[in-house]
């Protein structure tokens, strides 16, 4: 309470329970602020991670479009840890699998998942998965 009066005198400043509650008031917003941040950080943080895995798995798909179609099964693998941009890592944060299955005697299909990093640690259970059909002769 600023200008109140105590033996006949006017004294300014705040009292000690003004100063406690506005210093409280301060870091809870703070912490707030602060909190939503971090959040901000994270949704960031994975929202980029997801953009990569769909380009990594895009670009395994146009991968497969230029290579030969009996080649194409040596593309597939199972689980490949790669980096954020699409090669082979022992450290990478990535998991990629590509199946390739017959759909038809000059038909196959081509199936790309790529598992992303998650904020917490891990990776993310479902991933991206992105899919074509590559015929003979195309």
């Amino acid at each position: 309470m600023l200008g109140h009066w105590r033996h006949g005198k006017r004294c300014s400043g705040f009292t000690l329970v003004e100063a406690v509650i506005s210093s409280a008031l301060f870091f809870i917003i703070a912490g707030s602020f602060i909190a939503a941040y971090i959040s901000a950080m994270r949704t960031h943080k994975m929202s980029s991670d997801y953009y990569k895995a769909t380009c990594i798995a895009r670009n395994r798909v146009q991968r497969a479009r230029t290579v030969d179609f009996e080649s194409l099964p040596l593309l597939a693998e199972d689980d490949a840890k790669i980096d954020q941009d699409g090669d082979p890592d022992t450290g990478g944060q990535f998991r990629r699998t590509t199946l390739v299955s017959s759909m038809a005697p000059a038909c196959k299909r081509i199936s790309v998942n790529v598992q992303f990093p998650l904020p917490g640690g891990g990776v993310s259970p479902a991933g991206v998965s992105v899919h074509t059909m590559i015929a003979e002769g195309m």
